[in-house]
């Protein structure tokens, strides 16, 4: 029995001994993938995509906003000839109500493509 202890013990010894020697030899790489990105020939391509998505996207906000503002100056205009009803749906629809594909923050999530 103290034999097959003995051997046991060092088995697990030299497994020990081995795992630590593998765990000292992995490195650890790091990857700046800017760079990586900078160098492919699609990179320009991709960037010139967000770009023009970017556009887009500013475009719809800025009539989105100006679409809001002339229906806030309409609203504000004929708020005392609307009827209780229309009132009512008009406090309803406040911003930030809207559903569509709408961040926790309010920026919009929709992918491109």
């Amino acid at each position: 029995m103290k034999k097959l202890s003995k051997v046991l013990f060092f088995i697990v010894l030299a497994l020990g001994i081995n795992c630590a020697a593998n765990a000292q030899s992995q490195k650890i790489g790091y990857v700046d993938s800017q760079v990586i990105i900078d160098m492919m020939p699609e990179g320009a391509k991709i960037e010139q995509d967000l770009q023009a998505f970017y556009g887009e996207l500013q475009t719809e906000l800025q009539a989105m906003v100006t679409e809001y503002q002339n229906k806030m100056r309409d609203y504000e205009a004929n708020q005392a000839t609307m009827s209780n009803i229309l009132r009512g749906r008009c406090r309803q629809a406040q911003p930030g109500q809207r559903k569509g594909n709408h961040g926790p923050s309010g920026q919009n999530t929709r992918v491109p493509g």
